[in-house]
């Protein structure tokens, strides 16, 4: 088979990253290998989440492998509301098991058949998580937000808001139940952990919780803000 790369399109591609994930395999396999926990939530995630696609009118890639998620579709102005929502309820069903994920949404010529892929755009994404991201939270690449909504002319239905470093990240928590995010709020509280990078994590999350509780009871936050 030929492949033209001219004659490949562009597409809106999302890399995601579980966090953690080296942990997650060492409490399976080595700590607690008779009653494994998280081999089962990402499994059921994982098939959750193909079901969902197939479900969509749209023609949607998706692939994962190890802790690496890729999310695609064609790139198409009016699909993208749709392409972040899908994203953002995976990562809050993610987030309601206390499995945290971070990312980029980039968009570039793209290649995905047979389960080969070949990406330009998921390079794109993929800095962002690396370089950009740090945080749990999905970040939209500033580029293609200027190119789908100059002027800042963003539609009311995407589900998004700014971080106070001026990156555009999907807001995964835009329908949120309080209960959910006091339960985790509370087990992050009860985490130990003494690495100063994973630390920063959760006092982003918890700031981001914090921010939307507030948020609802009409209080001025200048943390975050709306786009």
């Amino acid at each position: 088979m030929q492949v033209s790369l001219s004659n490949l399109k562009d597409h809106f591609v999302a890399y995601i990253d579980i966090l953690g994930f080296t942990d997650m395999v060492k409490n399976d396999f080595l700590i607690n290998p008779k009653n494994p926990l998280y081999i089962t939530k990402l499994y059921d995630f994982h098939k959750s989440m193909q079901s969902l696609i197939t479900n969509e009118s749209e023609d949607i890639g998706f692939i994962q492998f190890s802790d690496s998620i890729v999310i695609s579709t064609e790139y198409d102005k009016s699909k993208f509301v749709n392409f972040v929502k899908l994203i953002s309820k995976f990562q809050y069903d993610l987030f309601c098991e206390g499995i945290f994920c971070r990312g980029g949404i980039a968009y570039g010529k793209h290649f995905f058949e047979n389960n080969f892929m070949y990406s330009h755009g998921l390079i794109e994404a993929y800095i962002i998580e690396n370089e950009i991201s740090i945080n749990p939270k999905i970040v939209i690449s500033s580029d293609l937000f200027e190119l789908l909504y100059p002027y800042n002319n963003v539609d009311s239905n995407l589900c998004v808001l700014k971080d106070e470093d001026g990156t555009i990240f999907i807001d995964y928590l835009k329908n949120y139940d309080s209960a959910d995010c006091d339960k985790i709020l509370s087990a992050v509280t009860l985490r130990k952990n003494t690495n100063p990078k994973v630390i920063s994590k959760y006092r982003w999350l918890n700031r981001y919780i914090n921010f939307k509780q507030i948020s609802t009871q009409n209080t001025n936050v200048s943390t975050f803000e709306e786009v």
